[in-house]
């Protein structure tokens, strides 16, 4: 359990800026509430009214008493300024029912057996539930409008936790000590969504699916607590421009999966540990991909699309290329425990590995690039399973340790395959700059330059075993 506190107990449309119901002398909307066989029923009286709920625990915690009020005094509960549920009948479950509007519904410090269920429809909503609240499960559901739903400051579920927004421009904040002791899962329709992750913790599976939009998926950088995944992580976005960062302090016990949908996409998973595998899949257009300080027990797969793409493992070269908000500093390098496969279908794709921090990679290693003028470079990387690099028709050009940032070494303790495509190639191994060879072959490589006119420089390797030299022709 986490023991973290976050002393701002306000509600969600309070602390986020969101524009508070305003005070009105006379109420302006009714709700009609109604407690039958232990489930607190909540329905509005009026169609498209903009009701403002309050839920909090009243009288003894055995009693499992709650009162209804709302602090603006614009929201009638049957009639009167406030509602209460009556003595010796104890709620075990809550189901709210808003008829659109711009509704307000805060369910502070609620403690049930049961589950709540927060219908608000369509209109510009809020939904907070904070403040110790500890429940069965829970659903929140949005229509079309621009929602807002938060889970902050030491909230309990034991079981799942569902949130539906539907379209518009919605946000979901989880974070400040939210535990979810079931499944979690969180879906939005069109338009710009944004999710924010900390001090969370799932033991169910996680299901995250973002409509077409330009849709954000990180941590909150206000809490740095441990974010963490027992089960299965997948995130899906829709098409345009897509965010998926995800910094330290996050661990999934089952793997990650993340598809990018159509767009300008940028995932940046920076230093963290998975106890499973991890799979990215970029869709149509660009996509920038990077990784670094990580720990992967299973294997990495990263399929990028048609476009300029990019993929980053430990390698400083990425602040050339790219935006300075999407860089990241690799400060211990990467280990894989599995295999790493590299897809691309784009053009001018670049493939960073290594540079910045040393890579290891205990199983086989795939690289595929489509055609056009590919960058491939690997740096002071081990690779102790077989590597095969196919380039597709283009202008390729592979180097392997050909830069000095770490003054390193590759080393391939297993078979190296390279085979480039129709066009003008060029592989480089060593950087020759250092007085040990760079780059270090147990098993002599195969290399297969295609064809057209290719440029081999063999500047600074070695082999371990068999000191057979390379035969440039073969290239």
């Amino acid at each position: 359990m986490f023991k973290r506190r976050n002393r701002n107990t306000k509600p969600l449309a309070r602390r986020l800026g969101i524009e508070a119901l305003e005070s009105r002398a006379t109420p302006v909307a009714n709700v009609l509430a109604s407690l039958s066989n232990g489930v607190l029923t909540l329905n509005s009286a009026t169609l498209g009214g903009n009701e403002a709920v309050r839920l909090r625990m009243v009288g003894p915690a055995s009693d499992h008493r709650i009162i209804l009020d709302d602090p603006s005094f614009s929201t009638f509960f049957n009639g009167g300024s406030n509602w209460t549920t009556p003595t010796g009948q104890p709620v075990t479950a809550i189901h709210i029912n808003l008829k659109g509007g711009n509704d307000q519904v805060d369910i502070n410090g609620v403690q049930l057996a049961g589950g709540i269920v927060v219908n608000v429809g369509d209109g510009q909503n809020a939904v907070s539930v904070f403040n110790g609240t500890h429940v069965g499960s829970l659903k929140i559901i949005g229509g079309v409008g621009d929602d807002a739903v938060g889970l902050f400051n030491n909230v309990t579920v034991d079981h799942d936790t569902s949130i539906a927004l539907g379209n518009g421009a919605n946000a979901a904040y989880l974070h400040f000590n939210v535990n979810v002791g079931g499944k979690l899962a969180i879906n939005a329709g069109y338009g710009d969504d944004k999710v924010e992750l900390g001090q969370l913790e799932v033991v169910g599976t996680t299901s995250i699916n973002l409509g077409a939009g330009n849709n954000a998926l990180t941590n909150d950088s206000s809490d740095a607590g441990l974010t963490k995944f027992d089960s299965a992580f997948k995130a899906t976005f829709g098409a345009e421009q897509d965010t998926f960062a995800l910094a330290p302090n996050t661990k999934f016990g089952a793997g990650l999966t993340a598809q990018l949908g159509a767009g300008v996409n940028t995932a940046t998973l920076y230093a963290f540990n998975v106890a499973g595998s991890v799979n990215i899949k970029g869709g149509a257009d660009e996509d920038d991909v990077h990784l670094a300080d990580l720990k992967i027990d299973g294997s990495v797969t990263v399929g990028l699309g048609a476009g300029d793409n990019l993929l980053a493992l430990d390698d400083v070269s990425e602040s050339l290329f790219v935006d300075p908000s999407n860089q990241i500093v690799s400060n211990v390098g990467s280990v894989i425990h599995g295999n790493l496969k590299v897809t691309s279908t784009g053009i001018g794709e670049r493939i960073e590995i290594g540079d910045e921090q040393p890579v290891h990679i205990f199983g086989t290693t795939a690289i595929t690039t489509g055609a056009g003028g590919a960058l491939i470079n690997i740096d002071d990387t081990t690779f102790d399973g077989a590597v095969a690099i196919n380039t597709g028709a283009g202008f390729d050009q592979i180097d392997i340790d050909l830069k000095s940032t770490l003054h390193g070494f590759t080393h391939f303790h297993s078979l190296l395959t390279i085979h480039a495509g129709t066009g003008i190639d060029a592989l480089f191994l060593g950087d020759n700059q250092t007085a040990d060879s760079t780059v270090y072959f147990d098993v002599k490589p195969l290399l297969d330059g295609g064809a057209d006119t290719d440029a081999f420089h063999g500047l600074d390797y070695d082999f371990k075993g068999a000191n057979t030299p390379l035969d440039p022709m073969s290239w």
